[in-house]
């Protein structure tokens, strides 16, 4: 077990499984990193063109290439820290189309504003800078999290850092945050992981297409699950379970993350077809991470509180 401290001085924008890596890490070690906001952004002031480190796009920080990983494995992804490291984000403005009504976005009022936002680390909000009359007194909570993490797809196609998938992706879920553990099914030697797109805080959707963009400190371990042959990414935290659903519409993302947490239940806590409807019938939650296109994001999470009733088969 070790730990490593990586500073990476080139940012890709594509998920391969070709690109030289940035570390070469083993199972159970502890990898400290930074990441930059998705327009290229690093740690440094509003402005300062010596912190433009990259062109924007998403640029992430990896590949890691995880030592003795093999397609069928499934990667532990271990967020032990996910950390802001500047006062100050930028976001969108507008209701992304793809979310509303074509009147709506015929008839609304667009007024100019600016997009850059006042991280107050010490009272754990944000405020927009140069707010607008009727939001002088809107502060919103600081949520940190990121909003890529991913494994190389395998296969022929080199996805951009702003797609998704089975293989993780530019996933926009709020709850990819300090505490969590992710679990991406391996398709590549090595696995080839990448993270990135650093958010201070968003609601559900990224519905400003993008949304409290920043830079982040990372801590995070890796581990492999030998054979998992997932075929979807999963998350855990210590309020739930997740399977994080991505297609090409909503529905197809929701039919994707309800069947898989379905197989989820039926193979670790040995449940016929039967007892996980009644389960997830009546305690399974949506969250809808991204609805920016091309790829829709839907989460199944099951609390904590409804596992902890399941009585889980004896392991011989």
């Amino acid at each position: 077990m070790r730990s490593l401290v990586v500073n990476p001085a080139t940012f890709p924008r594509e998920f391969s499984g070709s690109l030289p890596p940035v570390a070469r890490i083993f199972p159970s070690d502890t990898v400290r990193t930074t990441t930059l906001d998705a327009g290229g952004w690093g740690s440094g002031a509003f402005g300062d063109r010596a912190n433009k480190r990259s062109p924007g796009g998403n640029p992430l920080t990896g590949p890691f290439h995880v030592e003795g990983a093999v397609p069928g494995d499934v990667l532990v992804v271990r967020l032990h820290r996910v950390a802001l490291n500047r006062g100050w984000a930028f976001s969108g403005t507008q209701l992304m189309e793809s979310a509303i009504d074509p009147s709506y976005a015929t008839e609304r009022r667009e007024a100019r504003q600016d997009d850059k936002w006042i991280l107050d680390r010490s009272r754990g909000v944000a405020r927009i800078e140069v707010p607008p009359p009727g939001l002088q007194a809107f502060e919103v909570p600081l949520t940190p999290f990121l909003g890529v993490v991913a494994v190389a797809p395998g296969g022929t196609g080199t996805p951009s850092a702003r797609e998704s998938g089975a293989y993780g992706g530019n996933l926009e879920y709020a709850r990819l945050r300090e505490g969590a553990t992710i679990y991406l099914p391996v398709r590549t030697l090595g696995a080839n992981l990448y993270i990135g797109d650093g958010h201070a805080a968003q609601g559900d959707g990224e519905l400003t297409g993008d949304a409290m963009e920043t830079s982040l400190d990372v801590t995070f371990s890796v581990d492999l699950i030998r054979w998992g042959f997932q075929n979807i990414t999963r998350a855990e935290d210590a309020e739930g379970i997740m399977s994080i659903g991505v297609g090409g519409s909503l529905d197809e993302a929701m039919r994707r993350a309800t069947s898989d947490m379905a197989r989820w239940l039926e193979k670790d806590y040995g449940l016929t077809s039967t007892e996980v409807a009644l389960v997830m019938g009546m305690s399974l939650r949506y969250d809808i991470p991204d609805i920016v296109p091309p790829d829709y994001g839907v989460t199944a999470r099951l609390p904590r509180s409804a596992l902890t009733q399941i009585r889980r088969p004896q392991r011989k």
